[in-house]
């Protein structure tokens, strides 16, 4: 099943110009200040300067802000050396990293790492404009199955297929008059939605990311474009709903599944429902959704130019012009319609084996969030002397807080084992439970299973069973 990518792009992505006067186009804003082309291309050139002086062949760029992030990248790119983009700067991860690079380029002087050199300022000479044309390769770090840090390789020309194929399937993104990010850029997402998109298409960008909605509401936003997360569309209810005269031209949202209340929330208060992106930082953009009601759930269309298929086990398999020439076999299992659209049935890694036992870590998610007393409740595995272990992170509702303050903490989760007699033989139950006000998410609203298993450090904290 291969969705249509049509020739007739209404868009030129921007190259860096060998020479000559550069337009006054607007790049990017800082509050109420217009960066124009000429600052944005003579700030790449003075980096690129420091860049092919220090020799270096793998830079690790870590830019918290979008224009400077956008900046190193070009400057780097331009110089033909690899671009290291970890999804955030502790100094856990950079330790982790440190060989991988020569230098590290960014604008927080507590990272660790090696700076790259300043050589001082340097002549500005217009003519010598940096080598052409922009190219090389980036790379992306996600967490592989052990939890290590695992390197995603992606070329220049692959990014800027993926935001030809996305201005293809969005064209009115590229007239839109601002773009305001509610997440970093130093992700996949983040990077390729909040600022190579605007970039590339040639509307203007926010260089300030806004992470919560009391300062976005701050900004106009009126035929605007908004990159959020499920996270934050989850902490809109206490919002007031919006005029017409300001509502928001497009909202794109991706990281996880969408909790169905945020879809009323974007309804009452944006006046606008959001297109959902599915995708990882592996294979980018996959496919879409457009919502139409919160009482709907819409199946997922794969975007243009992008063929997908049903695997032995159900697996989604994708051949993608902006990843590789071969199909790629991922963990989700789905179900196709007629019409060439899928629904997720979930990760077919979320079956695990305890005591002998096939379990499905999605069955035990169901069979928690039907309780009564859970608000929201996520399986974690464990390990055990003996093996595997079940655990689970648990936000109760009001009364299961009462419940276990009354009850305490052992009644509590004997009593939710009880229930959960209902959905799942005993053996698909938690064994370890740990109970929490809200979950761990990352930037992107994602719950990692590296992040629940944290919360289980603390022995004092934990609840046997």
């Amino acid at each position: 099943m291969t969705a249509q990518l049509s020739s007739n792009h209404p868009w030129r992505p921007l190259i860096l110009p060998h020479s000559g006067k550069m337009a006054r186009r607007c790049i990017a804003y800082r509050g109420s200040y217009k960066v124009h082309e000429d600052e944005f291309f003579h700030d790449i050139q003075q980096l690129a300067r420091r860049i092919q002086k220090s020799g270096c062949r793998r830079v690790c760029l870590v830019e918290t802000e979008p224009y400077s992030l956008l900046v190193g990248l070009m400057a780097l790119l331009a110089c033909r050396v690899t671009a290291i983009l970890p999804p955030h700067s502790s100094p856990a991860l950079l330790q982790q990293l440190a060989n991988e690079y020569d230098f590290l380029l960014s604008h927080d002087p507590n990272l660790p790492g090696r700076d790259l050199p300043d050589y001082g300022p340097s002549v500005d000479k217009r003519d010598e404009c940096i080598p052409q044309p922009v190219q090389g390769q980036v790379l992306f770090y996600t967490s592989g199955s052990t939890g290590a840090p695992k390197p995603i390789e992606r070329q220049w020309s692959q990014l800027v297929e993926e935001i030809t194929i996305l201005q293809n399937t969005w064209p009115e993104r590229s007239t839109a008059r601002d773009s305001f990010s509610m997440v970093p850029p130093g992700h996949l997402y983040g990077l390729t939605f909040a600022v190579l998109w605007p970039f590339l298409s040639g509307s203007p960008f926010q260089t300030h990311i806004f992470p919560y909605w009391e300062d976005l509401l701050q900004h106009n936003l009126a035929d605007a474009v908004i990159i959020s997360s499920p996270a934050q569309l989850a902490c809109m209810e206490a919002l007031p709903a919006w005029q017409d005269s300001i509502k928001p031209r497009q909202l794109f949202v991706a990281g996880a599944p969408l909790p169905e209340h945020a879809i009323s929330h974007c309804q009452h208060v944006l006046g606008i429902l959001p297109n959902e992106i599915y995708g990882s930082t592996e294979t980018g953009a996959i496919a879409t959704r457009s919502w139409q009601n919160q009482n709907t759930i819409p199946s997922w269309h794969p975007l243009p130019g992008l063929s997908v298929r049903s695997g032995p086990e159900e697996q989604l398999q994708l051949l993608s012009p902006f990843i590789s020439p071969h199909w790629i076999t991922t963990d989700d299992q789905v179900s196709f319609h007629a019409d060439g659209s899928f629904t997720l049935l979930g990760r077919r890694d979320q079956i695990i084996k305890i005591n002998a036992q096939r379990v499905s870590l999605q069955e035990v998610e169901q069979a928690l969030q039907q309780l009564p007393d859970i608000v929201q409740a996520k399986p974690v595995v464990l390990s055990g002397k003996n093996g595997l272990i079940l655990g689970a992170v648990v936000v109760p509702s009001s009364n299961g807080w009462a419940s276990l303050h009354t009850n305490g903490t052992f009644r509590f989760s004997r009593q939710l084992r009880q229930q959960m007699l209902a959905y799942l033989p005993a053996a698909a139950q938690p064994k370890r439970w740990r109970f929490v006000r809200t979950m761990p998410n990352n930037a992107l609203g994602k719950t990692t299973a590296q992040a629940l298993q944290a919360l289980f450090l603390n022995a004092q904290d934990i609840i046997h069973e």
